[in-house]
């Protein structure tokens, strides 16, 4: 369902954005997606091609990485349901996730929770 809201050429970003179409109150739902079409770990493991063989590697601490595995199939296949989403992604944007920063920029969070986890996400990566 697409509510009170509109997507149109925008000279940010990659060249689409999404734009209110009339005033919105707060809290007002903008709009939703339904649940058959969310992209989660419960999506991977059901997936028809890799599933089972993600399901027998699901460990405590790497869903993400079977998540990204799912993903990086669905956009390297180009056939899947997210396929055309996917397909509206640049690529070419410089990656921010913590796995690509340096050790430096890391270093800079350590004393707090986001230190900890920065390193597990980076370890899970690799």
């Amino acid at each position: 369902m697409l509510g009170p809201v509109a997507i149109a050429p925008s000279s940010c970003g990659a060249g689409v954005g999404m734009y209110a179409s009339r005033d919105v109150r707060p809290g007002e739902l903008l709009f939703a997606v339904p649940k058959r079409l969310h992209a989660c770990l419960g999506t991977a493991l059901s997936d028809a091609d890799c599933g089972a063989e993600f399901t027998t590697r699901l460990e405590d601490g790497n869903a993400v990485s079977i998540f990204c595995a799912y993903i990086a199939k669905q956009h390297l296949c180009g056939d899947g349901v997210f396929a055309p989403y996917l397909g509206t992604l640049d690529l070419d944007a410089p990656a921010g996730f913590v796995q690509f920063w340096s050790d430096e920029e890391v270093e800079l969070f350590r004393g707090t929770p986001a230190h900890g986890r920065a390193l597990e996400a980076r370890a899970e990566a690799d």
